[in-house]
């Protein structure tokens, strides 16, 4: 049976979009109130590299109706060799906040284009210097990175894998089909996949998992055929805590009663007798609710810490998952790296 964009919103509570001037006609009226009763969250263009969005000002008007509902400024980047159009474009951004404020979940910076060609030392100083200005002026708690892995890969694998891991990273997927994003599935840029170097605890914080011509305008409002539509990476309170505001609740993303998921599977009974001892010999291990990396963190296990092993499980990349309590698994081997031993077998 097809699936549709909707199938598993009941695994992604938090689900927002982002909008440009390509949503509204021009002079005419958009229905924003629709739009907004859909969305938990919202991104709204304000710069296209160094220019205005013909729309911004109109869409911060409609902000004024709605409140409560946390958004975002996005820019879309054109990383330039020119350090005066670099420049120019970061005093355009600058100025946009000074006059409207920082937003509640900070700015979103759209990094999908290599005008003049760079190569990849070239693209990657002149990216570096434009986040490392935001960070001294914002904060790096104030930058998401929007971008297609086939992109990013292309143009910048391997140039450094430091700086780019202090923004939340917004992955490009356009696959409707896809349950649990895991990192093999979404397809994350490489620089992204070191699990021991992750401010936020997860490897991706934002999904677009919706492609151009999805004929879904209508549904939210907005004069295009087509709107790009977020999954959020967590639940309201993930939301919370790593944005600082609450995001909108709706029943579901296309309004209405709430749609039934499927029941879960049922949960294997705890393990009377532990067959292991295994100690953390990582800084810090994320603790999820399942065997995958597409699970939400519970908690933590940290260098030298001991913990009781129940369950063992290879999947089919031969990453070995433990399981160290009701709904409580962590990676033992993830990619050739170990981040628990055995201390007795």
């Amino acid at each position: 049976m097809a699936m549709n964009y909707f199938d598993f919103d009941y695994l992604y509570p938090v689900t927002g979009a982002d909008i440009s001037t390509w949503q509204r006609r021009p002079n005419e009226e958009m229905d924003f109130s629709l739009l907004v009763s859909r969305i938990n969250f919202l991104w709204i263009r304000c710069l296209y590299a160094g220019y205005e969005d013909g729309d911004f000002r109109y869409y911060m008007g409609k902000m004024e109706e709605h409140p409560n509902l946390p958004y975002g400024f996005y820019q879309f980047l054109k990383v330039k060799e020119s350090n005066t159009a670099l420049k120019n474009q970061f005093e355009k951004l600058k100025a946009i906040i000074n006059e409207f404020g920082m937003p509640p979940m900070g700015i979103m910076l759209d990094v999908e284009q290599n005008p003049d060609g760079l190569n990849k030392t070239e693209f990657g100083n002149q990216l570096a210097k434009y986040l490392n200005w935001c960070y001294a002026e914002w904060g790096e708690d104030k930058v998401t990175i929007y971008t297609r892995t086939t992109f990013w890969d292309g143009v910048l694998q391997g140039y450094k894998t430091d700086y780019p891991k202090k923004a939340k990273l917004f992955i490009a997927r356009y696959i409707t089909s896809i349950a649990t994003p895991v990192d093999l599935n979404i397809g994350l840029p490489r620089d992204w996949k070191d699990l021991n170097n992750l401010p936020y605890g997860i490897r991706w914080v934002m999904w677009q998992f919706s492609a151009d011509g999805n004929r879904l305008g209508d549904d939210f409002g907005c004069h295009s055929s087509a709107i790009d539509l977020i999954r959020f990476n967590g639940d309201y309170q993930d939301f919370r805590v790593l944005f600082g505001v609450y995001p909108m609740k709706e029943t579901n993303i296309l309004g209405g009663d709430p749609v039934d998921p499927p029941p879960p599977p049922e949960e294997p009974e705890l393990q009377e007798f532990i067959i292991h001892k295994a100690k953390c010999i990582t800084g810090a291990l994320n603790v999820r609710k399942g065997p995958s990396i597409g699970y939400a963190v519970v908690e933590k296990l940290y260098n030298n810490e001991v913990a009781e092993v129940l369950e063992e499980k290879i999947d089919s990349y031969e990453n070995i998952w433990v399981r160290i309590g009701l709904n409580q698994w962590s990676a033992m081997k993830y990619y050739n790296n170990v981040y628990l031993e055995y201390l007795e077998k």
